[in-house]
């Protein structure tokens, strides 16, 4: 670890036991933050000779050295961020402490090796200071000398101040709050101001940390859904950060991969998963609006915010998970619930529950956390059945079957974080053709594009056809149109989707039609399409082609999932978006 001498500001390198009692500064990083290169220069420039620090022949030519290494006109010293070190410095002085330390330049962020050391070990540095200082620059309440820790009214005041400072927001600041075992906060004036434990009772009302948590620093009693509700509305500059500010949280170690965005929060969970039982890492919820299309996920959140409403959930240990090819694999306790429209979802308790028999209204009673499953496929050489996570399944299809019992039996279930949809997967559910550009064709055909869509403004910017929730079938026309020469080609593949009495989706071609206008009514197209659709047989699969030419493309349907949707893709040879 290295530190920094509170009287020199010279580094000092300690490993293991060897390190003496340091103090540990906690704050948000600003635009003049001194770095660690910065630091070196500032200590070589000290440590020159009074004799060559008073010639102004070397001491230019040692500041257009310098001038190769920074920004034109930046003195390092004169950096706002430098008067953070030197106040941490005074208030280690004082406390009788060598040594402190700053994440700013205590660390050399040019080596990927020190950064990743760092990062994995923060949370333990934190823990093991002699005192945390929290400087909050933009708070300027202060309290009069001796008296600031007993007078009523300071914590009221306190807690205001905390709740709007950008200090409480930051990813990093988290474990830098529950670390230490001593910590005090200062103003924006660096004057102290209050202790964790004295406003342990504040600063929980702010953060939705228990002040047991605060008070003793002790996480085994904090499920995993809580802690990672205490990081839900907290912010860091780099996505991938949000996942490596809580390694130390969970106590788990895992490389730095910047650049891998979102799956460094999924790389996280995977390791929780590997050292810990507490099943509450699936208590999460989508961020998506509730009055959206029922939402198809993996068991895995993608970011701490889905769990910003798991703050009182209790650590659950009751089932067991692994991790295979095909997906998570965990045991639970499931019930089959068929809503009015026939389509079968599966209520899971991951717990036990193993022969209870209780009615669907009565399922939020359970001490347990449960969820919604959908099968996807019938198990096959072996393989487990796979099933997706569902969320948002329609409050009015919930109300219908309040008071069907589920019977829960055991079972060992697989999911993959990102579904794979059968090809005969079938649902009420499919919420929208999505028109998917050919990126793949090598058929060497000239590019084709949809020009219009009926009926009209159910298309989106994105070539997405909305299906009606409402409708038992839907029907759509595409016109695709391509120019090869200077000739110009019209064709509309016909789109239809039932829901009752059994769902199924086709499509087919149609070419050289006369239609309505855009205006008519819906009758008149229905009518156009039947007198114009004269063959009967629809599939999923349709070949056709174009004028006299030779060349033949393929339309075809299938299955899938997209923005967390259940859908249905549209693929055309040769389509561009």
């Amino acid at each position: 670890m290295r530190l920094l001498h509170s009287k020199t500001l010279e580094f000092a390198t300690f490993y293991g036991d060897a390190t003496p009692p340091y103090t540990i500064l906690s704050h948000t990083w600003g635009d003049e933050e001194v770095t660690f290169e910065d630091m070196r220069f500032i200590q070589k420039r000290k440590s020159l000779p009074e004799d060559l620090r008073r010639s102004p022949e070397f001491m230019l030519a040692f500041d257009a050295a310098a001038r190769l290494l920074f920004p034109p006109n930046r003195d390092p010293e004169k950096l706002a961020g430098y008067e953070k070190i030197r106040k941490t410095a005074e208030i280690a002085n004082r406390r009788g402490h060598r040594y402190f330390w700053i994440d700013t330049c205590c660390i050399d962020k040019s080596s990927s090796s020190e950064l990743q050391e760092a990062i994995n070990s923060m949370y333990s540095w934190y823990k093991k200071s002699a005192i945390c200082i929290v400087y909050l620059e933009d708070v300027d309440i202060s309290f009069p000398a001796g008296t600031w820790e007993l007078a009523p009214g300071h914590l009221t005041r306190f807690a205001a101040s905390l709740k709007s400072s950008r200090w409480i927001t930051r990813g990093w600041t988290l474990q830098e709050l529950i670390a230490p075992g001593r910590l005090t906060f200062y103003n924006k004036d660096w004057e102290p101001m209050i202790s964790k434990y004295v406003a342990a009772a504040a600063i929980s009302s702010a953060t939705k940390i228990p002040p047991y948590v605060l008070a003793t620093g002790q996480l085994h009693r904090a499920s995993v859904a809580q802690k990672m509700s205490w990081a839900a509305k907290r912010e860091t500059t780099r996505t991938e950060d949000m996942a490596y500010c809580l390694l130390g949280l969970f106590q788990v170690h895992m490389p730095m991969l910047y650049g891998e965005g979102q799956h460094a929060f999924l790389r996280l969970q995977h390791e929780i998963l590997q050292n810990s039982d507490d099943n509450t890492i699936f208590a999460w919820e989508p961020l998506s609006s509730p009055m959206l299309p029922s939402i198809y996920r993996g068991l895995l959140a993608r970011s701490p915010e889905a769990f910003s409403s798991t703050s009182k959930h209790q650590v659950e240990r009751s089932y067991f998970t692994t991790e295979a090819k095909e997906g998570i694999r965990v045991d639970l306790e499931k019930a089959p619930l068929v809503l009015p429209s026939g389509e079968v979802y599966y209520v899971a308790i991951l717990g036990s529950a193993n022969g209870t028999k209780l009615s669907f209204g009565d399922i939020h009673h359970l001490k347990q956390f449960y969820m919604f499953l959908k099968q996807l496929d019938e198990p096959n050489n072996g393989r487990r059945k796979q099933y997706v996570r569902v969320m948002g399944i329609p409050n009015n299809a919930q109300h219908q079957v309040q008071h069907n019992i589920l019977i829960f039996h055991a079972e060992t279930i697989c999911v993959r974080q990102q579904p794979i949809i059968p090809l005969n997967f079938e649902t009420t559910e499919f919420s929208r053709f999505v028109l998917r550009p050919d990126t793949y064709s090598a058929t060497g055909l000239p590019d084709i594009q949809a020009m219009t869509v009926w009926p009209l403004g159910l298309i989106s910017e994105k070539k997405e056809i909305m299906i009606p929730s409402h409708s038992k079938d839907f029907t759509a026309l595409v016109w695709l149109q391509e120019h090869f020469n200077s000739s110009v080609s019209n064709v509309q593949v016909l789109l239809k989707f039932t829901r009752f009495p059994r769902v199924g989706y086709w499509c087919d071609i149609i070419t050289g039609k006369q239609w309505p206008k855009d205006r008519d009514s819906v009758d008149e197209w229905r009518k156009a399409i039947e007198r114009n659709h004269s063959v009967k047989e629809l599939a999923q699969r349709k070949r056709y082609r174009i004028g006299t030419r030779s060349e033949i493309r393929t339309v075809s349907i299938e299955p899938g999932i997209h923005a967390d949707q259940i859908c249905l893709f549209v693929n055309i040879d040769g389509l561009i978006i």
